[in-house]
């Protein structure tokens, strides 16, 4: 965008003027004060001081750093899993499904707001019929578990050793 590009064109005595490449006119300090802080604006260039522009040396100030004085943080919420009346609805919300796809649909919404204890996932996995879905259903709550140590008792939730064997791997990946 050449409206907000300039070229320095030198004028001697170490000054130039600044033209804007979009128009050609140049930058101007306002009322030809001159001062800090004035207002700037493009004007027709005329050759006069308040389109002079120069470079001046800067030193930085030396800022003195001292270590901020920070209260400690609230401790965090302590994670905890749904709970009972809460359990019972989503129970009842996934048995009043009548397709696997709705009751993995209805977990799923659960599962983005909710936590839970392996014990509490096990009872869920026990509402899916196929192992596609309680597999598809141990993904979802693997990760939201609050005490995943204990994930060795969801395995028996799972009939064959081939679902007990991916089963164990769902837990891997989330750390268990």
């Amino acid at each position: 965008m050449n409206d907000q590009r300039w070229s320095l064109v030198p004028r001697g005595g170490g000054s130039f003027e600044l033209h804007n490449r979009q128009t050609g006119m140049c930058l101007d300090v306002a009322g030809r004060n001159g001062a800090r802080g004035d207002n700037v604006l493009l004007w027709n260039c005329d050759g006069g001081a308040d389109q002079r522009w120069s470079w001046e040396p800067w030193t930085p100030r030396r800022v003195e750093v001292r270590p901020a004085v920070v209260d400690p943080p609230p401790p965090a919420p302590a994670m905890q899993p749904i709970g009972g009346e809460e359990l019972r609805a989503l129970r009842r919300a996934i048995d009043e499904q009548g397709f696997s796809e709705n009751k993995r649909t209805v977990l799923e919404q659960a599962a983005r707001t909710h936590l839970f204890r392996v014990a509490q996932v096990k009872e869920l996995l026990g509402l899916f019929a196929f192992s596609e879905d309680k597999l598809h259903a141990l993904k979802l709550l693997a990760p939201r578990m609050v005490d995943g140590p204990n994930s060795f008792a969801l395995y028996d939730a799972f009939s064959f050793s081939g679902d007990q064997e991916k089963a164990r791997e769902i837990l891997r990946r989330n750390g268990y």
